[in-house]
């Protein structure tokens, strides 16, 4: 029920990289070239980091360390809007709840199960509510071999 994707690809100007990007945010994944290829990282918990970054590869001088509390970019609450399948309806989840000030918009393509749309919108949510560290440097070449979303470890400096 999580992985569906449900709408038809009738819109002559969307160009393939927003149909995949589209198909991608309905199914948990994010999509990237690589040598040529199109592929798909599926997001879920990972136990190891890929590559741990300390001061022999980050170039000195380059390495910005920021730590907010409260919620990114002052975001505080989420209204997720999708189609329902029995009446092509579109159908708005908010959370935590109505009384948001200031709530994130997210308007779904693809997404036409209550299941689905739930799992979309509490990962989108818990990752504006749990996003506190954001950490900005430059790194020798062989960060190249990172691809997008790739869980990294960085010392403490």
């Amino acid at each position: 029920l999580a992985a569906e994707f449900c709408t038809t690809i009738d819109d002559t100007n969307l160009s393939f990289e927003e149909l995949v990007t589209n198909l991608c945010d309905a199914v948990f994944c994010t999509a990237y070239r690589q040598n040529n290829k199109l592929k798909l990282y599926f997001e879920r918990p990972t136990d190891n980091s890929v590559m741990l970054f300390n001061f022999r590869n980050i170039i000195p001088d380059s390495y910005k360390h920021d730590l907010t509390f409260g919620v990114m970019d002052d975001y505080d609450g989420l209204i997720y809007e999708y189609t329902d399948p029995t009446d092509d309806s579109r159908i708005n989840i908010y959370l935590p709840d109505k009384g948001a000030k200031n709530p994130k918009e997210v308007k779904s393509v693809g997404v036409r199960n209550k299941w689905q749309a739930h799992f979309n919108a509490y990962r989108i949510w818990n990752k504006l509510r749990f996003q506190r560290k954001s950490i900005t440097f430059d790194a020798a070449p062989e960060s190249e071999l990172l691809v997008l979303r790739d869980r990294i470890a960085v010392a403490d400096y």
